[in-house]
């Protein structure tokens, strides 16, 4: 899924870039600036993702994979203290619960561990859009 999530959604930026490029003739300075630190952040974060194994992006990811598994088989907010990082707000984590459910309907070979991932980039991008 990784594989070939992160050149697909690549490609959909730079199509995406090449649409609003096409159909906009005309451009101030100022939009021109915040497009271009926009796709330089995108490809920033693209490739950073891409280059480094979970445990360098997230040094407590176990904790969190944990949280996330015990929405998904609950569906219940945890006990703060029952796990290492089931103090955090829940939303997040329901959030991603809910697609990875989804995608593992469909799919065997989805783990929660590429659906939090793919999810925290995508997140990561739209915030940088903001």
């Amino acid at each position: 899924m990784e594989a070939l999530f992160i050149p697909s959604l690549f490609a959909l930026i730079i199509a995406a870039s090449v649409a609003l490029l096409v159909t906009h003739a005309r451009f101030s300075t100022r939009t021109l600036l915040l497009f271009t630190a926009f796709l330089l952040g995108a490809a920033v974060r693209l490739r950073y993702y891409q280059a480094t194994p979970l445990p360098v992006r997230a040094y407590d990811f176990a904790g969190h994979i944990e949280y996330l598994q015990y929405v998904l088989d609950n569906w219940t907010i945890p006990v703060s203290s029952a796990g290492w990082e089931f103090h955090q707000p829940p939303l997040y984590y329901f959030f991603i619960a809910g697609i990875a459910q989804v995608l593992m309907f469909f799919s065997s070979s989805v783990t929660l561990v590429h659906v939090a991932g793919a999810t925290s980039l995508l997140l990561s991008l739209v915030s940088l859009g903001v």
